[in-house]
């Protein structure tokens, strides 16, 4: 097994990305939150479409209150004054009005109203296109459309909104010792945490399988689900070892391309990406769980963020260090941490090490990916990747990601 670095890896499953696109299908509005925009959204009309009032209260013209004061208030009249109107908010105002009195600010008898004091122009309304502006650019293709988008696509007319379909997956776990156990609640347990961590990143899991280390049977399953599926995970005999039949698959099926199987990390070393000849993604799994989270975590996440054009940074979090961390040579380190909170600071707690550590996997909510050879002192501050979600936040982020 020839390992590459994470870096490359990286690199390779951006070129690749692009071979594994997704369709695109409409769902209704109220069904499209947490899926994710599929086109680039331009605003085709001023938002207000007119200045409406942004308080309930009363409306005039700015001319009429501009001189008012504690002794000299000036009396309106909402029963025979037409400059005066009483309005609820988001309610358009009337041609040459200007200005909203809330009705804490103005004394009333009946239908006379006292301002006693002076207002700003403007006050309490909505301008026209202050919101957004006719032409402009609202939201970025591969946008996760968040609760708040639902107005916005609203007033923009947007009764179905162009999403991608979501990733179908299945996940075959290899090994005969998995087809007979009896002593857990579920005898493919690790699969189970695979494909809940899948489902956190929008992918719908079609299947579960557990299959002996056959490769016959193996390569049954894994073609069988290529029909419904767009990525195929397999768990398990992806190393070197003599049961290990996923290295003798690749080298014998004639129609898929290796794009790499090995990467220099630790846990997740036997990773591996492989196209199949249907045009869908392969990934190959070590079947220890940290091992698989670790690669599920950082190289799948990374494949369907791509495969998705999903913009904004990766869900991540400022911690500090509780204890120090030691460098690993030629390899980079995958450092799993609970987050805890003391005197208002996150902090990071390192989780101890291993490949099958049911302790660490229980507690881990983040992660570092500690470059070879690097050393992080005990109160360094930095930025871990939370193990769950496609991206942070989940539906806005900085102007040059909309």
């Amino acid at each position: 097994m020839k390992l590459v670095s994470l870096s490359d890896a990286f690199h390779m499953i951006d070129n690749i990305a692009g071979e594994f696109r997704i369709d695109v299908e409409k769902v209704e509005l109220r069904d499209a939150v947490w899926r994710i925009l599929a086109e680039n959204i331009t605003v085709d009309h001023d938002i207000p479409r007119y200045d409406r009032a942004a308080v309930d209260g009363v409306a005039t013209k700015w001319k009429l209150i501009s001189e008012a004061s504690q002794g000299k208030p000036v009396i309106l009249n909402l029963g025979s004054d037409e400059s005066v109107k009483s309005v609820h908010m988001g309610e358009p105002l009337p041609e040459g009005f200007d200005v909203v009195l809330r009705w804490e600010h103005v004394r009333s008898q009946g239908e006379e109203i006292a301002v006693s004091k002076q207002f700003e122009r403007w006050m309490n309304v909505d301008r026209r296109g202050s919101f957004f502006r006719e032409g402009d650019f609202a939201m970025r293709r591969g946008r996760i459309i968040g609760p708040q988008d639902v107005a916005l696509l609203s007033e923009l007319g947007y009764s179905q909104v162009p999403v991608y379909r979501r990733v179908k997956a299945s996940i075959i776990s290899i090994g005969r010792e998995l087809i007979h156990e009896k002593t857990r609640a579920l005898g493919n347990d690790y699969a189970y945490v695979v494909a809940s961590l899948l489902k956190s990143y929008g992918v719908e899991v079609n299947r579960i399988n557990a299959i002996p280390d056959d490769v016959n049977e193996v390569e049954n399953a894994v073609r069988n689900s290529l029909r419904d599926s767009d990525l195929i995970l397999t768990l398990g005999r992806a190393s070197m070892g003599v049961n290990d039949v996923i290295p003798r698959m690749i080298e014998d099926m004639k129609d898929v391309v290796k794009i790499f199987h090995g990467v220099a990390m630790y846990p997740g070393k036997p990773t591996g990406l492989v196209k199949t000849g249907e045009g869908k993604a392969w990934i190959i799994l070590p079947g220890s769980i940290l091992a698989a989270l670790s690669a599920t975590a950082i190289l799948v996440r990374r494949l369907l963020r791509k495969m998705l054009d999903v913009c904004g940074p990766e869900p991540m979090v400022s911690v500090l260090l509780d204890e120090e961390i030691l460098p690993k040579p030629g390899i980079s380190r995958v450092v799993f941490l609970r987050l805890i909170l003391e005197d208002e600071s996150l902090v990071g707690e390192p989780l101890p090490k291993g490949v099958d550590n049911l302790f660490t996997l229980t507690y881990a909510q983040a992660y570092l990916v500690v470059e070879p050879g690097k050393y992080l002192r005990k109160g360094d501050r930095v930025l871990a990747r939370l193990i769950t979600g496609l991206a942070w936040p989940p539906h806005s982020w900085s102007s040059q990601y909309f």
